[in-house]
């Protein structure tokens, strides 16, 4: 799809948010940042491709120190920057965009379980974008809002009061994105039932829960036979000697068991991600459910995203 492609209310947005990217741009070049936040704004970010969420930065932070730069501009002569720039498109694209940002940070924040989150949160997406105003709702349930106003420079109930066309086109689209891009695992649906808090699976179809319970069957079947195969070689194979003995004791606290208990003595941030304490949950029924326990802990060990891993590499050059 073409910007020739797109209805001229559209054409509109991306134009604002091109010359949010140029004034940033301006912003950084000649050394900006300073001063705006010496006159109580925040630093302009700029955006990257390669990072999901340097958009929304880049107009939160434009929107957030609106007043001061133009201020600035004004007195470097250089207001053209600023003066065609629309305000209520750059606030209602925020509105739009902040659920998504509070769905990565959530899934990339803490060290706990995060797999289960992907499904959680591509359905809520789906159903936040439905409406402009069940957007601002989730906004509002979701995200301190009330803290992040006072930095807009305006009024941000007028300007976010209606949904504008060019707004709209945008939200549409990343519904119609959303849904074709992500393709959820049946895993991330594993995941989901694992969890204590969401097992009863709530908004997803009678088959996906069935297709789950049919895997996760499947999969405890695999681990008890060979768990049974396991024990069938051990009569059969030679004792251990008290070396290797003394070796399995020295690394049972890098064991799952021992790394749960760890986790959760530690657990005390209060992330979204980290209410959730399978250790606790899975030691207390791991003598009744002793396969579903092992399996639990094989899918939970899976990152929902690789963010955190690559950021490491990056860090080291």
């Amino acid at each position: 799809m073409s910007v020739d492609d797109v209805p001229p209310e559209t054409r509109q947005v991306l134009f604002a948010m091109k010359q949010a990217k140029k004034l940033v741009k301006y912003v950084k070049l000649v050394g900006l940042n300073q001063q705006v936040k010496e006159n109580g704004g925040v630093t302009l970010y700029q955006s990257t491709i390669v990072r999901w969420l340097s958009l929304c930065d880049l107009l939160e932070s434009v929107v957030k120190s609106f007043k001061i730069i133009r201020k600035l501009l004004i007195g470097k002569e250089k207001q053209r920057l600023i003066i065609d720039l629309n305000l209520q498109y750059l606030k209602q694209l925020c509105t739009i965009l902040k659920p998504f940002k509070h769905a990565i940070v959530s899934i990339q924040i803490g060290g706990a379980p995060s797999l289960y989150l992907a499904s959680m949160h591509y359905a809520a997406l789906k159903d936040v974008l439905q409406s402009f105003e069940s957007v601002k709702k989730y906004n509002e349930e979701n995200i301190d809002v009330k803290k992040e106003n006072r930095s807009f420079d305006d009024s941000t109930d007028d300007d976010l009061e209606q949904e504008l066309p060019g707004i709209k086109w945008f939200r549409e689209r990343l519904l119609v994105l959303l849904t074709e891009m992500i393709v959820l695992d049946i895993r991330h649906v594993a995941a989901t039932f694992l969890n204590p808090r969401y097992r009863s699976l709530k908004k997803l179809p009678d088959y996906v829960k069935e297709q789950c319970f049919q895997y996760i069957r499947r999969k405890i079947r695999q681990i008890r036979e060979k768990q049974a195969q396991q024990q069938h070689q051990t009569q059969f194979s030679e004792p251990q000697n008290k070396r290797l003995k003394v070796e399995k004791d020295f690394f049972a606290r890098f064991e799952s068991a021992s790394l749960s208990e760890e986790f959760a003595d530690n657990n005390t941030s209060g992330n979204e991600t980290e209410e959730y304490d399978y250790s606790t949950f899975g030691k207390k029924h791991q003598e009744t459910f002793p396969f579903l326990s092992k399996y639990a802990r094989s899918i939970l060990s899976i990152p929902a995203t690789r963010t955190n891993v690559e950021r490491e590499f990056s860090a080291a050059g």
